[in-house]
């Protein structure tokens, strides 16, 4: 699991979960998803998105339907019969994921081992 930012970089990467774990479960054992979800984590204050503007936005991180909703974190609306608004937020919200996908594509096509599972115990993820 890994949080992206808008110019591709991995800012937090969270390596040892086996593939077939869920998303929800990883993010809710990992140490970033305890912090981000007690609100531990540094995270900038609110600010507006124009000099001008009003009312403060927060920063939050963007997830699919496996993360939990809190204060931090975006997910979509669930259901397929949703009103328009709804759609074209779950709609913008998706292309926001998109780029952590595309982050993922980029760094599978620069180390081209990682386009297969990669074997090894965790204990020597540990001693990294």
């Amino acid at each position: 699991m890994a949080v992206v930012d808008a110019q591709y970089n991995f800012v937090v990467v969270d390596i040892g979960a086996y593939g077939r774990q869920s998303d929800g479960n990883v993010f809710a054992n990992s140490l970033f998803g305890k912090k981000l979800e007690n609100l531990q984590l540094p995270l900038p204050a609110e600010e507006p998105r124009t000099a001008t503007s009003e009312p403060q936005l927060p920063y939050v991180f963007v997830g699919d339907e496996a993360f939990p909703l809190l204060p931090n974190v975006m997910r979509p609306y669930p259901g397929s019969h949703l009103p328009y608004e709804k759609k074209v937020f779950n709609y913008r919200l998706s292309l926001a994921r998109r780029l952590v996908e595309n982050a993922f594509g980029i760094l599978a096509s620069k180390y081209r081992f990682l386009h297969r599972p990669l074997w090894c115990h965790l204990a020597m993820l540990k001693v990294l």
